[in-house]
């Protein structure tokens, strides 16, 4: 899937939001910022744009790049300790979880994405989840529709309504 199918994707979602309650989705949450590309792409598209980096080093490329956008906010950390600030935002929120070890210079954190799912939900009644990379989560997925009802399977992309 190229990152232009995977941004479709996102619009997809966000679009049937607003079709099914009439709320547009104002946040985009995002762990795993590595280049910020996908900061880039969505900070034409929605009000407020959070992305989570684990490597110190993309952090601060990435903090460089976007720190003069009013509508979009870099942070440093481990996903599954820094997503729960942002989990109880009011409105509806499209998360977009990519944090996990690709190699080369991203962060060894190991997989934070089982905690990431149960901070959104416990805390959040408003959300898409969009989890890229399935081929890296398929032994998680009888888990994920535990919590979960409605998962489907897009291209390499967990795609979750609650």
């Amino acid at each position: 899937m190229t990152h232009l199918d995977k941004q479709k994707l996102i619009k997809k979602y966000r679009d049937l939001v607003f079709k099914t309650t009439g709320s547009i989705p104002k946040y985009f949450v995002e762990t795993g910022t590595y280049k910020g590309e996908m900061v880039k792409a969505q900070m034409k598209i929605f009000d407020v744009v959070i992305s989570i980096e684990a490597d110190e080093k993309l952090f601060q490329e990435s903090w460089d790049k976007f720190k003069n956008h009013k509508n979009v906010f870099i942070y440093h950390g481990n996903s599954a300790n820094e997503i729960l600030y942002f989990v109880t935002l009011s409105d509806w929120i499209v998360y977009w979880l990519d944090a996990h070890y690709c190699g080369g210079e991203t962060a060894d954190i190991g997989l934070p994405l089982m905690s990431e799912l149960t901070f959104i939900k416990n805390a959040n009644k408003h959300a898409v989840i969009l989890i890229d990379d399935y081929d890296c989560f398929s032994g998680h997925l009888d888990a994920i529709k535990l919590m979960f009802s409605d998962v489907k399977i897009e291209d390499n992309v967990i795609c979750i309504t609650t």
